[in-house]
Parts: structure tokens; sequence; C-alpha cells
């Protein structure tokens, strides 16, 4: 990040004008707003390298088979 902070994404996934950034998690709805801000976080990044891309951003709820879609600029979120 531009403060020097170490961020790890789990998944980075480019496709054509396309980059997908996936966060993979565990555990209940009660981090579920942290979780969407570490993924925005991820895009902010993710922008800055790559201002030409359309950027997307999903959380993978790995133990309940849940998709999170998580959008870039705070618009509502929706699962996927």
């Amino acid at each position: 990040s531009r403060t020097g902070e170490l961020q790890r994404m789990d998944r980075i996934v480019m496709h054509g004008n396309d980059i997908t950034v996936i966060d993979f998690k565990t555990g209940g709805e009660a981090s579920h707003a942290s979780h969407r801000e570490q993924v925005r976080r991820y895009l902010e990044i993710l922008a800055e390298i790559h201002p030409e891309k359309t950027l997307h951003g999903i959380i993978a709820y790995v133990d309940r088979r849940t998709l999170i879609r998580v959008e870039p600029d705070g618009r509502k979120d929706a699962p996927r």
C-alpha cells in the first residue's frame, strides 16, 4: 500500500481487461464488514497499478460455499 503496509491477496485472476481479486475466508458473518473493507483495499491497490482495467472483488466463504461480490466503489455488495 502507499503507507508501506504489506497486503497479501489470496488470488488475483487477470483475464483480458478484467482483474478479479478473490479472498478466501472461513467463519461467520460477524467479520463480514471487515472482510469487505479488506477486499476494497486490495482493489484500490490494483486500481493504482492497473488504472485501465476493470476490477472485481470476491469473498469466497469456503466452509459455507458462498461467494460475495465486492464492488470497488462501495456500492451495495451482493451474493454471487
